[in-house]
Formats: structure tokens, sequence, C-alpha cells
């Protein structure tokens, strides 16, 4: 299928979600699929040969975009004013949910504005290096997940202006620290997970990194990892422990401990806390 035939061009006044999968051939969307008002999610998979979009906006009420292994070259600038709750940005290979985010530096100008954006996802952006300078949007943000983001440098300044920020997930960004700067502290922030990998320069972290509403606190793979308990003096709500594979661990940190503390489990190489690797 190359386009959809001209019947299909009319898509139904009432069509609240669509989703294309497979159309190894298609290369075009209905032109006139902005002005399917009903329209809330839109889905589009495996389908390397569309390149672009209408030139038109999208839908007006859309608020779920996906948009996997697609050979997108451009998209609508109005994309990022879409008042969308939920963004994934998604690459593999020549996945792409910007315009070739296999070589993007930066993500769109403008996230910012996405005022109902609840839960934001990146995955699989190796060459990203920057958020936009607005930051991220800071009425109703409560949870970020970053994964393979290989040369992404820091996290934006004017964290502290999330008042609704509650969780942050951070794996295989090898850089030195996802935060340097004060001035994007995690005021509101009550779940923290930051797994590295062997090419990790995380040694330590900055104290604006853990605030004191902190309940969980997950961190893996971090061979430079000088682990300090007095990291923890502060952490009067902490609940849930976990360390994993941080070689610098050399005893297990029971003193110093939060009294709140309700779990934690500490796996590690046979060389750090004890003769055989396990969950102690």
């Amino acid at each position: 299928m190359v386009s959809l035939s001209k019947k299909e061009q009319q898509l139904p006044a009432e069509l609240k979600d669509l989703e294309l999968e497979n159309c190894l051939s298609l290369r075009s969307l209905p032109a006139n699929v902005h002005g399917t008002t009903s329209l809330r999610e839109l889905t589009i998979r495996d389908c390397p040969e569309l390149v672009s979009f209408p030139d038109s906006s999208f839908p007006p009420m859309l608020r779920g975009l996906v948009i996997w292994q697609c050979g997108l070259e451009s998209l609508p600038k109005e994309t990022i004013n879409i008042n969308r709750s939920c963004l994934g940005i998604c690459t593999s290979a020549d996945v792409m949910s910007y315009p070739h985010s296999q070589a993007q530096e930066h993500l769109p100008n403008g996230l910012h504005k996405l005022s109902s954006l609840d839960y934001l996802e990146i995955n699989w952006c190796p060459l990203l290096e920057f958020f936009p300078e607005e930051g991220f949007p800071a009425a109703n943000l409560r949870k970020v997940r970053i994964t393979s983001c290989k040369n992404l440098r820091a996290l934006p300044s004017g964290m502290q202006n999330l008042t609704s920020f509650q969780e942050l997930s951070i794996s295989d960004v090898p850089g030195s620290s996802p935060c340097q700067k004060e001035d994007c502290r995690f005021d509101s922030l009550r779940k923290l997970s930051v797994i590295g990998g062997s090419n990790s320069g995380l040694s330590s972290f900055p104290k604006w990194m853990l605030p004191p509403g902190l309940t969980n606190l997950h961190l893996g793979k971090l061979p430079n990892l000088d682990f300090q308990t007095n990291w923890l003096q502060n952490l009067t709500l902490l609940e849930d422990l976990k360390l994993r594979d941080c070689k610098k661990l050399r005893s297990s940190p029971v003193e110093g401990l939060p009294a709140t503390l309700s779990r934690l489990e500490i796996q590690a190489p046979r060389t750090a806390v004890g003769e055989r690797m396990g969950k102690y």
C-alpha cells in the first residue's frame, strides 16, 4: 500500500484512534488528517517509506502521538504544540520521532509548551547532547525516563520549577553527572533511579540531586561511585534503597541509614561486599 484510497482519504468524522502498522510501502497520510477533530491517538509503526506528514498541523484534539520505525524527515511545525499527556521519543536503528533522531543533538524547541505533559520518555537517542534551553514544561510533568542517550551531557536547568515532578529514571547515560547545576535541583522528587554502565563517570551526587523528600533511591552499574552513607543523612523519608554493581562499595552501609528505611537491597561483585555476589 503506497497511499490510502480516495475513499479512505476522508477519515470518519468520529474516528478517535488511528493506528498504522507494518505498511511497508505507505508514503503518505490522508491530506485532511488535521481536520479529524475527534482523533485523540495516532500511532504509526514500521512504515519505513513514510517520510513526511501533510503540511498542515495535526488534529487539534490529539493527545497521544507514537512514531516508531518510520523514515520521517520532517514533522509539522505545530507538532510540538500538541496538548498531549504523553510524548514518546523512541529511536533504534532508523527509528525516529523527530527528524533523524539518530543524528539529533538536541530536541525541538517548544518542549516547555506542552502544558499537559505528564510523562516524558526518551529512548535510544545516541547523539542527543542537549535539551532546549527553555527546559521541561513546569505545570504537570511528573515523570521523566531517559535511556541509552550516550552523549547527553546534562538535564536542563530550571528543574526547581517542576512542582509536580516526582520520578526520574536515568539509564545508560555515561555523562559525569546528569545534573551539574544547582538550578536543576529536584525539590519535589520522590523516586530517583540512576543506572550507569562501564563508562559512567559519576563518582558522587550533588546534594541538590538528593532532596529530603526522596522515598526511593536506586543506584546501579556505577563503577566510580564512592558511596557515602552521609549522603543519606538528610533523606528522612527514605523507604527503599537499592545498590547494584557499585564496585567501590567496600562494606555494607548499615550505619547512617535513615530510620524510615523499610527495604535495603545490595547486589555487588564478590570483590566488593562479600565472597559471593548476591543480595544482602
